[in-house]
Order: C-alpha cells, then structure tokens, then sequence
C-alpha cells in the first residue's frame, strides 16, 4: 500500500506512455496530500474503536478489499487516451486507494505498538514485520520487468495482469490476514459511562481530536523525531529517486527495459541487505538503545553518499549491490528504530496523561512521512523539468542533465544523513 502506486506508474505511466513526470506525480500527490489531512481523524476512530469494541479489525477488513480494487483499476487506463484523460483517471483512481491505505495502516501500526509496554520487545516485533517487508520489497520492484515478459503480448496486457495480481493477492488477501488473525482477547469493550463528561472523552468527537493532535505535536521530542523524518522522507527520498533516472537514461543510455531490470537488482540487493541488517539493528538496540544505534546508521549513510557518485556511472553496474550495502540501513532504520521511538513516547505520554494516543502518534507520524515523501516526488518531477530532461529522446540526455541527477543523488544524501545525526543527538528518550 505504502509503495504500490508508484512501483508501476514510474516506468509504465511516465516512461513508457510518455506522461509528464511533474503532472503525474501532481495526480498521485494531491490525492495523498487529501487523505493525510484526514490521518487524525482516523487516528482518533481507531482508538475510540479499539476502546469500546475491543478490535480495529473492521476498519481492515473495509479498506484492504478497497485498496485492492482501486489498485487494480489504476492499470486498466486506455494507452491511447490523451495525456490530460490518463492524467484525471489516475487522480480519481489514486485518491480512492490513498483514502483508504490511509484508514488500513494507520490500525495495523496501532496493532504493532500494543504487542508490549517494553521498548526493546516492540523494537524486536518491528524488526520482525520487517522482514516482511524486505520480503515485500524484492517482489515488488520485479513488477514491471515481469509485466514485460514475452509471453503477456504486450506490456498493455502485462501490466494489467500483474497489476490485479499485486490488487487481489498482495492487498486484498493478505490484507485481510490480520482481520481473522489478530485477536484481542485480552481487550475488554468498555461500558458506556452514565457521566456525560466521560462518555465525551471515550467516544469519537472532534474536541477529542484537536486535544489528542495538541498533545502530540507539543512533545518535543516527537518534534525532533519528525524533523529527522523530513530530512529521510524528504531529502534523501528526493535525492534517492534520481537513481532510476540514472540507471535507465544514464548507465544504460536509455533503454528501460534493461533499466528496470538493474533497478530490480539494487531493490533487491536493498532487501536482501535488510535481511542481513536488521538483526544488527536489533542487537544493537539491546547494547546500545535506539539512539545510539540510529546516530551510527547515520555515519555509515554518509560514508555511502560519497560512494554513490562513482557507483552510479556507466560500466559500473555490477557495483549496484554494494549501494545496498552502505545505504540500506537507514531506510530500514526508519521502519524499525523511528517508530519505536515513537512508541515509546506515545508510552511515556500515556502514562503521564492517562489517556491512549497511539492512533494520534502514529497518524501525525504518517502525515510527516507522506508529506515529506510528497513533497519528495512533487520537487522530483519538477527538478526533471528545470534540468532538462525529456523521456522522448531516451539515452540522448545532455551532459548538464545527467551531472545534475548525479549531484542531487550524492549530496542529497549526504545532507540528509549530516542533518538527521546533529537532530537524533538532540532527542531526550530511554532507549
């Protein structure tokens, strides 16, 4: 859900129908910039569902069969369709799957915080769910390389086909996994009180939302913990996507379909890198705590900032992996160690306030990570305009055009990752 729309539209949409990318990104931004907007009310229903019903399970079970549906719509756009009418589908059908992705992880990272009150036990679940996600991650960017595959025809047939694959196995079906397996037994409904004050405070109101919302974006730490959000989300996320860019129209002179397979291969080596890192991270957390472990994820990203200006070059494609290497840790750092950050001082808040926010974290957390992500591909599609890229004349960018992507991509990560190390040292936690 997280990264369903754009594993596709990139290469297919952009690439290979030619639309711009400012507009494209634009068509997907502003229906995600909507439905963050609506994060904390669906914070506030999921705690309020969880306090009287016991469960979060329906909120699940409603959104992921709209996700899938919506997802595999998104693929059904006639290729001979001008530019504008491709444009307008993929805003309608990207404001209902944002919608309701919005209302499917918002509950489910709910559900990942309340597996235990202790710190390094939620760092451990976290790292678990992502190995999930690494295992996700592989799949994923081998999408559209598979929707070329011979024997679909054509990849107007092919991405259709593996478009509903990813909307009805990888969102509808193992989206309503949690809703039979998660059980809350141990969560009892509470009775509606008599006093009209308290049943106030229980059930879903506005007045609860502004108060939840106050609460959390005036904790300090938070505020720090959003700022090294921005500098991933945002600044390395802007920089990060000139790779692909690079890989097709630069190291391979601009034929996509040996490009998407090379970006297959440094997506892969990222998660299959994942799989080597996180029991690191979860070792580390233990000796050292969160913060200290993420100040030393930041060094290490630096060090691959620089490397990435002499990987990315013609003739070095085989060094793809080793960007992996050197620079996945902070992306699964941000998965792992950031929420449980979070969640402790979601915790901490409860504890000082008697009053169960996680919804409200996690929804302001949401809302930073998508807008800066947001903000990350708007300025992207923009940036390929000013610099002079054109996706009509495949291999034969200008020199200017291909330096600029190479300086974004090195610098940008390298600025990120100084930033986010002077913000973590700032951070007050226990972990």
């Amino acid at each position: 859900m997280r990264n369903g729309l754009w594993i596709l539209a990139t290469p297919f949409i952009q690439m290979t129908l030619g639309v711009d990318p400012f507009l494209l990104s634009l068509s997907i931004i502003v229906p995600l910039f909507i439905a963050l907007f609506l994060g904390p009310v669906v914070g506030e229903l999921s705690d309020t569902m969880y306090k009287v019903k016991g469960t979060r399970t329906p909120l699940l079970a409603i959104s992921s069969v709209v996700c899938g549906i919506a997802y595999g719509c998104m693929w059904m756009v006639p290729a001979d369709w001008p530019h504008n009418y491709i444009l307008i589908y993929v805003f309608c059908l990207a404001l209902i799957y944002q919608l309701f992705a919005s209302v499917y992880i918002i509950p489910l990272t709910s559900v990942m915080y309340e597996v235990s009150e202790n710190s390094y036990q939620r760092t451990r679940t976290l790292a678990m769910v992502a190995y999930y996600n690494k295992v996700c991650s592989v799949l994923y960017h081998w999408a559209f390389p598979i929707a070329q595959l011979s024997f679909f025809g054509s990849i107007f047939i092919g991405i259709k086909v593996v478009g509903w694959f990813i909307g009805l196995i990888f969102i509808i079906l193992f989206g309503l996994v949690p809703v039979f397996a998660i059980k809350s037994d141990n969560v009892k409904p509470q009775i509606a009180p008599k006093s009209k004050e308290t049943r106030s405070n229980q059930y879903f109101n506005l007045s609860n939302i502004k108060a939840s919302i106050s609460c959390v974006v005036s904790n300090k730490n938070f505020a720090l913990l959003m700022m090294i959000v921005f500098c991933q989300s945002c600044i390395s996320g802007y920089a990060a996507s000139m790779d692909y860019y690079l890989i097709v129209y630069y190291m391979f002179e601009g034929d996509v379909t040996v490009g998407s397979f090379w970006k297959g291969v440094l997506s892969s080596s990222y998660s299959i890198m994942g799989f080597l890192i996180i029991p690191v991270l979860t070792y580390l957390t233990r000796k050292r705590g969160a913060k200290k472990t993420l100040k030393l994820v930041f060094l290490f990203t630096m060090l691959g900032a620089v490397l990435k200006w002499f990987i990315f070059v013609p003739g070095n494609h085989w060094l793809l992996p080793f960007d992996a290497v050197f620079s996945g840790s902070i992306w699964l750092s941000m998965f792992v160690l950031l929420p449980s950050l979070i969640a402790d001082l979601s915790e901490e808040d409860k504890k000082n306030t008697n009053h169960d926010r996680k919804g409200s974290f996690i929804s302001i957390h949401t809302l930073g990570v998508k807008l800066s992500s947001a903000l990350a591909v708007i300025l992207s599609g923009y940036t390929l305009n000013i610099i002079g890229f054109d996706a009509a004349i495949l291999g034969q960018q200008s020199d200017t055009t291909l330096m600029y992507m190479r300086i974004i991509l090195t610098f940008g990560t390298l600025l990120s990752s100084v930033l986010g190390y002077f913000i973590i040292r700032k951070v007050k936690t226990s972990s």
